[in-house]
C-alpha cells in the first residue's frame, strides 16, 4: 500500500521528528511508512498521523 504521508508532511513543512511529536507516533514508524516498507499499519496509527497533518485517513492514501 502506498501512502502520501511524506508529501503531506513536506507540504505542512514538518520534519519526521516534528510529525512524530505532533502525532505521538515514533519517527521510526513514520520513516518506515514513508519508505513503503511497512506491511501492517494499525488504523489508530494512520488516524494519529492524519490528525497531526490536519486531515483524515483517506487523505493519506494514493489512489
Amino acid at each position: 500500500m502506498q501512502y502520501k504521508i511524506k508529501e503531506l508532511r513536506e507540504k505542512a513543512r514538518l520534519s519526521q521528528t516534528a510529525l512524530a511529536e505532533k502525532s505521538g507516533v515514533s519517527r521510526a514508524t513514520i520513516s518506515i511508512i514513508e519508505s513503503g516498507k511497512a506491511s501492517d499499519i494499525k488504523i489508530e496509527t494512520l488516524s494519529r498521523i492524519a490528525g497531526a497533518l490536519g486531515g483524515n485517513i483517506s487523505d493519506l492514501f494514493l489512489f
